[in-house]
């Protein structure tokens, strides 16, 4: 009996052989196997075909690699469950749902405490669970307490929920890109310009979010729709495309652009630096203390005071705003006041002339609005 030679390796046909006179791997059958690492070898050379379940750790000595010619993934977590819930109720401030022993014998060992939930019955839930009750002996039942309200629009039962998140897969990409969490995510390596990307796509697909680790020593976040491009230099200076909203304390001890509005809900401090706003407006809700330069394109709006210690103040086209000052009750000064100080109320615009000392000392200059039309 005789084999032509046009069914060789083709469905249905024979395997061919290799120079060793042996099948090659690409044709034989996937083999679901299960590694004991308690009797796993791994030094030297193991070759696995298939899908490999390990029980137990796997160690690897130095020099070690792991080897695969197309992706490589690591799928980790509990594999999602859909289970009858047969009961439901609630308890004080807790809720509960009743799982039966006879159907689910090992839920309540499989998924414990900080594992999720997700109910199918009125608007979906989805919740942790904060303890699990093992009352199979009894009543032959197991009790899920949770502390969020799972149980509205549950009509007596049985119904099903989802217990667990599902498997997540992270995946080592022969295009050297390292995918996160089923995909969500993306690490990717260039080795062109020696930078390192984190982000929500590939090197060849416009990213909406980015941060791009330079091989220069800077730094790029990308943001967006529209794109949008945050990028430090190698000394630390930061250019914006956009606003900058900051709800603490700034203190900028190098320059620091923005392309538009700058909003601070506290004070901004500059020593020694310079902070330009081109083309938007500058706001501040604490105090303004400058000892560099602060070149602002358009408007200023401060609702504290402004100190300007051995610096500039320039506001080129644009006005400068100065509510709820504290307004000085005496020429003399309190304790805080510094040169260079300016406020302003209905009646005056104030101006300090040198740093408070003891109180005896006139350190403030006021020159008073004049009064009617003009």
């Amino acid at each position: 009996m005789f084999e032509s030679k046009l069914n060789r390796g083709r469905a249905n046909g024979y395997a061919p052989l290799d120079g060793s006179g042996k099948v090659p791997l690409d044709k034989l059958p996937p083999i679901q196997s299960t590694i004991d690492t308690g009797s796993f070898a791994t030094t030297g050379s193991n070759t696995f075909i298939g899908n490999q379940t390990i029980s137990g750790s796997l160690y690897f000595g130095s020099g070690s690699s792991i080897y695969k010619t197309t992706d490589a993934s690591i799928i980790v977590g509990k594999q999602s469950e859909n289970v009858q819930i047969f009961a439901a109720d609630t308890s004080g401030s807790f809720w509960r749902l009743f799982v039966l022993y006879s159907l689910y014998p090992n839920i309540g060992t499989k998924f414990t405490a900080g594992n999720t939930v997700t109910t199918d019955w009125g608007t979906p839930v989805t919740t942790t669970i904060q303890e699990v009750i093992d009352d199979t002996e009894i009543n032959g039942k197991w009790v899920f307490i949770f502390d969020e309200n799972v149980i509205t629009g549950f009509n007596g039962g049985p119904q099903t929920a989802t217990f667990g998140e599902g498997l997540q897969t992270w995946t080592f990409g022969d295009d050297g890109i390292f995918k996160l969490n089923n995909g969500i995510a993306e690490i990717y390596a260039d080795t062109d310009n020696g930078s390192v990307r984190i982000g929500n796509a590939g090197p060849n697909v416009a990213p909406n979010a980015q941060i791009i680790i330079g091989g220069d020593n800077t730094l790029k976040i990308k943001s967006g729709p529209p794109l949008r491009e945050w990028n430090f230099d190698g000394y630390g200076n930061l250019t914006s495309p956009g606003n900058i909203n900051v709800s603490g304390s700034v203190n900028i001890s190098s320059s620091l652009v923005v392309s538009s509005t700058f909003v601070n809900n506290a004070n901004l401090q500059l020593s020694g630096s310079d902070l330009i706003v081109d083309e938007g407006n500058l706001y501040v809700t604490g105090d303004i203390n400058v000892t560099g330069s602060l070149i602002v394109s358009s408007t200023v709006i401060n609702n504290g005071t402004i100190g300007a210690l051995n610096s500039d103040l320039i506001i080129d086209g644009g006005y400068l705003i100065l509510t709820g000052s504290i307004i000085p009750t005496a020429s003399t000064g309190s304790i805080g006041d510094i040169q260079g100080m300016i406020v302003t109320d209905n009646n005056f615009l104030y101006y300090c002339v040198s740093d408070y000392i003891s109180g005896s000392e006139d350190i403030w200059k006021r020159i008073a609005f004049e009064s009617g039309s003009w």
